[in-house]
């Protein structure tokens, strides 16, 4: 299974040619400003994560739909399956938790006697 992201094209369709262009029709028209370094990510790029907020920001401001920016070839091999749920685990596994490293044991001592 291949995901071709087609955000570049997109945005080449309607006129726009640089990232600056798309970031400020998303401030005009939704109020949504995105750093820089997140539209050149998103316009160079396959992006690896995607938030559906986002997803439909593009959407509305480019007037398409997740299919016009994301196509997705659906021949698949067995080699190509596993790549691809071997990506999945990858992404989504914890990261392993830290070993505790033990110095010396501590003793308890009993407390001082006070003599009155």
């Amino acid at each position: 299974m291949k995901i071709t992201w087609n955000l570049r094209m997109l945005c080449a369709e309607k006129g726009l040619w640089t990232g600056a262009a798309l970031n400020r029709r998303l401030r005009e028209r939704l109020g949504l400003s995105l750093t820089s370094q997140t539209i050149s990510n998103l316009i160079s790029k396959n992006p690896k994560r995607l938030s559906l907020d986002v997803l439909l920001a593009l959407c509305a401001v480019l007037d398409c739909t997740p299919n016009d920016l994301l196509k997705i070839e659906t021949a698949i091999t067995a080699q190509g399956a596993r790549s691809l749920v071997e990506g999945i685990i990858a992404v989504n596994q914890p990261n392993a938790p830290r070993r505790r490293r033990r110095g010396p044991k501590k003793r308890l001592t009993p407390p001082p006697e006070t003599h009155i």
